[in-house]
């Protein structure tokens, strides 16, 4: 008839002197999940000095265990107890959710709208452009330059995406301060947007253009039905020919930003995080997870308490931890020793 079982108290220390050699390889597995659930880092194995059977069934599980890299004895031989290191669970989880923070800012995009700046000289037809893409005059358009001192927004849907368009000041100096400060204004929400749209008239205004572009961004030579203009190419822009006044264009123009959009947007296999302060948690969790990493090496107790900042960074963004599943992630490395 088989023994009854019994409990075995889930403590920092396990002495394996009380237990058959046959039982060792069902209760390693099973008290380091134990350990898990409770959140215990370190553990001493005590399983005696010699070369005996324990000992090499020890060695042999601990080669088979997912969660150890390797293990050594303490210098001097220890006292019957090896040291274990964790293997890489800490590793594979901190990247993980650096993959969510290195999403370029997708979740939010998506949530609150893709940011388009529509940037040019004076009278370069940036608020034409704008009433046309948003089919209504949402821009006063005259043929005063300097007619646009602030920023103008109005909000599209291209496919399944929200872009805020914005117009601004024509870009030039100005001796008068509100042209300036619009001007200003102009250029802080180019170099924010995350696309830009350069509108140029002819030869000169997209001169202005050229270091105000980057790669991904859309360059339009405006008033095509009065013929075109030669202009220096930029490398990543694409240069598309439109007329503000009749429309020539802009469906190659409107289907070019949907896609550039689509493509800045695509779904990604991992989820995007929408809100900053689920991105600020998981900076945090993160800074913890490496912490602990860094004192696994020397002291695996001080791993603890980065590991509990971990859990409480990621509380903040569920509501709530599941013991099973984060915790048993988060606490999913053992440093086993004296």
């Amino acid at each position: 008839m088989d023994d009854p079982p019994h409990r075995v108290p889930i403590t920092p220390e396990l002495d394996l002197h009380t237990f058959r050699p046959s039982e060792i390889g069902e209760l390693l597995p099973e008290y380091f999940a134990e350990c898990r659930r409770d959140g215990i880092l370190a553990v001493r194995v005590v399983h005696g000095k010699g070369r005996g059977t324990l000992r090499e069934g020890v060695h042999a599980l601990l080669r088979r265990l997912p969660e150890v890299r390797d293990f050594q004895y303490p210098a001097g031989g220890g006292s019957g107890g090896l040291v274990a290191r964790a293997g890489p669970a800490l590793s594979a989880l901190r990247a993980e959710i650096d993959s969510h923070l290195a999403d370029d800012g997708r979740g939010e995009r998506v949530r609150d709208g893709f940011a388009v700046a529509l940037i040019g000289a004076p009278n370069a037809g940036k608020s034409s452009l704008l009433n046309r893409l948003a089919r209504r005059d949402a821009a006063i358009v005259t043929d005063i330059p300097g007619t646009t001192r602030d920023v103008v927004e109005v909000t599209l849907r291209l496919g399944p995406h929200l872009v805020i368009l914005a117009d601004t000041a024509g870009l030039r100096e100005s001796a008068d301060r509100i042209e300036a400060e619009g001007v200003r204004r102009a250029l802080a929400r180019a170099e924010s947007a995350d696309m830009r749209i350069g509108v140029a008239a002819d030869a000169e205004s997209a001169s202005v253009l050229g270091e105000r572009l980057q790669p991904g961004d859309l360059r339009v030579l405006n008033k095509a039905d009065l013929g075109m203009f030669h202009v220096k190419h930029l490398d990543g822009v694409t240069d598309l020919a439109v007329s503000a006044l009749s429309g020539e264009g802009f469906g190659a123009l409107e289907a070019g930003l949907e896609r550039r959009v689509s493509d800045r947007l695509a779904a990604r296999e991992t989820p995007s995080l929408t809100r900053a302060r689920h991105r600020e948690g998981e900076r945090r969790a993160v800074a913890a997870l490496r912490r602990a990493e860094d004192a696994l090496s020397s002291a695996a107790d001080l791993a603890g308490e980065d590991l509990r900042a971990a859990q409480r960074a990621l509380e903040e963004l569920t509501g709530r931890v599941d013991v099973e599943e984060v915790l048993g992630r988060v606490f999913s490395q053992f440093c086993i020793g004296k």
